[in-house]
């Protein structure tokens, strides 16, 4: 009995070895000089330093204040002697990146990357990548690359070059799994097509936070944190992974807004973005030779692909072309381990790790277009579209404009100098709206334009 007993637990447990390793990505807004001379730098310094003592992998962006970016280090000696300093070219008239990676185990390889392509206040530093390669006690490699890419929506143009050049530089360097990549990667989370994009330039690394999580994730709270101001909530910072050799045993990621323990004035919170923490199991998996049904549920009605790959990498996939029914799926006979599913849904990717048998999908609704084109022989105007999304621009004449937008309800208004209109507008997915036309319905019947003169005439209109 003895030996069949031995048999059985042989036969149905999984062995590891792990080790904890604690990640943390913050956007920490420690602007240089004069510019940086209103953001509460010292009050907000004196709490960061300490607060991020906890994690074993640190990567900031943002630290663009030498000073205390030396000091930080020399803080940081005894716990996290090893560091990567920002990419710089040494040009003067630049600032330099920003990016400054801490370690409490040895970095044995590093290299720095900066982008060739950049726009606004962007192109006055020299944003780029860092990366590195990191020894654990035990020997293991894994690698780090930290980045923080070009701001705003609108510059998604910009970003694509950028992720594009990042994913070259990754494959260039990279030796060691897993592959860790954060940062600030100011891509809004809820603009599917871009944070899609984002993922394929990547070769579609594993989200940890959305893997794990369907909250939005928000790192940018402008009604929450004075600091960061503004109506927008947004998620623009991120953990991603690769996992071909399935080191990782199991992960964990969240949102950490790091409050201030003696708030000052705006400085509720250590910085205007919140910082994203992954605490990530690093083992080697000896023996699971069990089987399993999996359910995978997932949004109905809409056309999916569901693939499952199992630990030996055997890929159990499935097309519905309806959609998923209410009650899910079963896939049976699924060999027991650390099984990655994936769901695919036209040019979009979600992938999760199943767990206690059963992987959940949701899909955020697909964005919509709104385009506007501003006439010729109009005067410089101001558009704004406010409501489940907030978006402000100043148009020139003759000037085209593209904006993604998810569903929902909105105000369109054009501001021209004491003059203003606005029109309610409700958008559904995948739906394209002409702003032109809508907002041009909306004028007083008595705006005209004359000899390139605006004439207005005391009318009710709409407004």
């Amino acid at each position: 009995m003895r030996g069949l007993f031995f048999l059985y637990l042989l036969f149905s447990l999984s062995f590891t070895w792990a080790q904890e390793i604690k990640f943390l990505s913050y956007n920490v807004f420690l602007r240089p000089g004069a510019i940086g001379w209103a953001d509460y730098k010292p009050e907000r310094f004196a709490e960061l330093v300490d607060a991020v003592k906890a994690y074993d992998v640190i990567g900031l962006s943002e630290v663009f204040d030498d000073a205390r970016r030396e000091e930080w280090r020399d803080r940081l000696r005894q716990t996290h002697p090893y560091w990567v300093t920002p990419p710089e070219s040494g040009n003067p008239l630049l600032q330099d990146g920003g990016l400054v990676l801490f370690s409490r185990y040895p970095i044995v390889f590093s290299r720095k990357m900066i982008y060739k392509d950049s726009a606004d206040w962007d192109a006055m530093s020299e944003k780029g990548a860092l990366f590195a390669r990191i020894q654990l006690p035990s020997e293991k490699l894994f690698e780090v690359v930290l980045t923080h890419t070009q701001a705003e929506a609108q510059h998604f143009p910009i970003r694509k070059k950028q992720f594009s050049q990042l994913q070259k530089f990754i494959l260039k360097n990279h030796q060691a799994e897993p592959l860790f990549v954060m940062g600030d990667m100011n891509v809004i989370g809820h603009l599917e097509d871009q944070y899609q994009d984002m993922l394929e330039r990547l070769e579609y690394p594993l989200d940890a936070f959305r893997a794990l999580s369907k909250s939005p994730g928000y790192t940018w709270d402008g009604p929450e944190n004075p600091l960061a101001g503004g109506k927008n909530k947004e998620r623009l910072d991120y953990i991603f992974f690769h996992d071909r050799q399935k080191s990782v045993t199991h992960f964990e990621c969240q949102v950490r807004k790091f409050p201030m323990k003696k708030p000052f004035e705006k400085a509720l919170y250590m910085s205007d973005h919140y910082a994203i923490e992954a605490k990530i199991s690093l083992g080697e998996k000896i023996f699971s030779p069990n089987y399993q049904d999996i359910q995978v549920t997932a949004p109905q009605g809409k056309p999916l692909t569901i693939r499952l790959q199992d630990e030996e990498g055997k890929i159990h996939q499935k097309n519905f072309p309806s959609g998923l029914p209410a009650q899910g799926h079963l896939f049976p006979q699924i060999k027991s381990g650390r099984i990655l599913a994936q769901l695919h849904h036209k040019n979009r990717l979600q992938e999760k790790f199943v767990e206690n048998g059963q992987v959940s999908f949701s899909l955020a609704p697909e964005t919509s277009k709104l385009n506007y084109t501003h006439p010729t022989q109009w005067p410089v105007a101001k558009i704004l579209l406010s409501g489940e999304f907030l978006w402000e621009k100043e148009v020139h004449p003759g000037e085209n404009t593209t904006l993604d937008i998810p569903p929902g309800e909105y105000y369109l208004s054009l501001s021209l100098k004491k003059s203003y209109w606005r029109k309610a507008i409700s958008v559904s997915e995948e739906q394209t709206i002409d702003a032109s036309t809508l907002l041009f319905s909306a004028f007083p019947s008595s705006f005209s334009l004359t000899d390139g003169e605006w004439v207005l005439e005391e009318e009710e209109g709409e407004r």
